[in-house]
């Protein structure tokens, strides 16, 4: 299968990932990238992410691999719809629309 976040060989230009069916039919808002992650807000405030799921980076509920872009739970979020979102090493953040923080991964 295609990986969404890394392919098995550099790449040295810009290339599409997916397209809007890849993201819920929404556009993408914002990207962030950890060291080993990436996490992909649409428009609609829905948090998708992917790629190393060490320490729980990746907010799946597990410390797996996901490569390809996976829908973060909104029910972690209090079914709120996120504004802003940052990720860093192993750590991840996101705001909701009412101004909430949360974190999660190894601080």
């Amino acid at each position: 299968m295609f990986s969404m976040c890394y392919t098995a060989q550099w790449q040295i230009v810009p290339a599409l990932v997916g397209g809007e069916d890849v993201f819920g039919g929404s556009p993408v808002r914002k990207a962030a990238c950890g060291d080993k992650h990436t996490l992909i807000l649409s428009d609609e405030g829905v948090l998708r992410s992917c790629g190393e799921g060490e320490n729980g980076a990746l907010g799946l509920n597990d410390m797996k691999d996901w490569w390809v872009p996976t829908q973060v739970k909104a029910l972690h979020f209090g079914d709120t719809k996120i504004v802003s979102t940052a990720a860093e090493c192993l750590h991840s953040a996101a705001v909701t629309e009412h101004g909430a923080l949360y974190t999660w991964g190894q601080e």
